[in-house]
């Protein structure tokens, strides 16, 4: 689990970007081992199906949760649930 958190916006997709590109090098994985979400719009039934699913062709996977401080509280409660 990674959190990142800013005021900047910049500095945050740069610290976002570095970070992918460590946890995903192959740059031809990153379309089969990320899962991005926006916490505005996500669905809980599909981030919660890309949390609990394993990746096939890659062997790590990436959820990566843009704007989770955006998330439901409901989401919120469920998501803390998920990491402890």
């Amino acid at each position: 689990l990674y959190l990142i958190l800013g005021k900047n916006d910049f500095d945050c997709g740069e610290a976002s970007r570095l970070l992918l590109r460590f946890l995903l090098p192959d740059p031809q994985l990153k379309e089969f081992a990320l899962t991005p979400f926006d916490g505005i719009q996500v669905q809980d039934q599909e981030l919660f199906e890309a949390l609990y699913s394993r990746s096939f062709l890659a062997k790590e996977r990436v959820v990566w949760i843009q704007q989770a401080d955006k998330l439901k509280k409901n989401t919120q409660t469920e998501l803390e649930k998920y990491f402890t």
